[in-house]
C-alpha cells in the first residue's frame, strides 16, 4: 500500500490545489483533482479492510504487512461480498 500511497501522492502534485501563494492552484480543476485523488484512497482503504477468505487448514488468521486481514473459512474460493 505504501508504494500506491506514493504513485498518489505524485499524480496529486501534478495539479496541487490551494498552495499557499500560488494563486494558479486555487481553480476548480486542481479542486476537482485533488477530490478524485481522495476518492481513490478513500476506495482503496475501504477494498483493504475487507476480510479476505483462504484456505490453508493449518492456519487460523494471519494480517499481512499491507494491512489486509485474511481469515481461513475452510472454503477454497474468495468471498464476493
Amino acid at each position: 500500500m505504501r508504494t500506491i500511497d506514493m504513485i498518489l501522492d505524485m499524480i496529486e502534485k501534478e495539479h496541487s490545489y490551494k498552495v499557499p501563494g500560488d494563486r494558479d492552484t486555487y481553480d476548480k480543476y486542481n479542486e476537482g483533482w485533488s477530490d478524485a485523488i481522495g476518492r481513490v484512497r478513500g476506495a482503496l482503504q475501504v477494498m483493504n479492510s475487507e476480510p479476505f477468505e483462504f484456505d490453508f487448514s493449518s492456519v487460523k488468521s494471519f494480517k499481512c504487512r499491507c494491512g489486509q486481514k485474511y481469515i481461513n473459512t475452510g472454503r477454497t474460493e474468495r468471498s464476493e461480498k
